[in-house]
């Protein structure tokens, strides 16, 4: 019987694993509880989303029965409208662009609603969020991912950066998405620190 040395066809083919295209999840994805996944009896895709970049896991302590994974996506919220509000007082460019470096990678944002948030600013660009809780005001809670914030300020700075006179790029911009399965819809804003 002949013993076949796969490590060193199984080593070249390493690198090509990471050139594997990652699946993109959807802007308007919304995690639910079924999108939990607990170990170890379900760790094959898991261990298929983290090879794919897909997501993140964190663990928590499931009342003493084991860990449980738990989803962690960019993006939190439907599509966005946007309007331009850039002014010769609008936020720098390249502070802008130097906020949405900062907020790179998962996370996400809990709200409350009924008063205006800044979820982060850098030097004299900021971006806060607003609701009003919903139909009938039932919603006292939403969410916000650090991928719907990104990609609102890259979309804004392409769509709408301005040179004031003094030089300057500018920008400034407001709009508004759903954040929650029930539509709840949220206002935002790219604005002066």
């Amino acid at each position: 019987m002949r013993v076949l040395n796969l490590v060193p066809a199984l080593t070249a083919l390493l690198p090509l694993v990471h050139c594997i295209p990652s699946p993109k999840i959807p802007a308007n994805h919304v995690p639910r509880a079924a999108d939990n996944i607990e170990l170890p009896t379900k760790n094959a895709p898991i261990a298929e989303g983290l090879m794919h970049g897909n997501f993140s896991m964190s663990a928590q302590n499931n009342t003493g029965v084991g860990i449980k994974a738990v989803l962690t996506y960019d993006h939190y919220c439907h599509d966005s409208t946007f309007e331009n509000r850039v002014t010769a007082a609008s936020p720098f460019v390249q502070d802008c662009r130097v906020l949405r470096e900062n907020i790179d990678g998962s996370g996400l944002w809990t709200v409350n609603v009924f008063t205006q948030h800044r979820l982060a600013s850098y030097r004299t660009c900021a971006f806060g969020v607003d609701a009003n809780g919903g139909e009938g005001g039932k919603r006292s809670e939403f969410k916000v991912g650090n991928g719907d914030i990104r990609d609102i300020i890259a979309t804004s700075i392409d769509r709408f950066h301005w040179r004031a006179n003094d030089g300057i790029e500018r920008v400034g911009s407001k709009g508004y998405m759903a954040c929650a399965d029930d539509g709840l819809m949220i206002e935002w804003g790219l604005y002066h620190t």
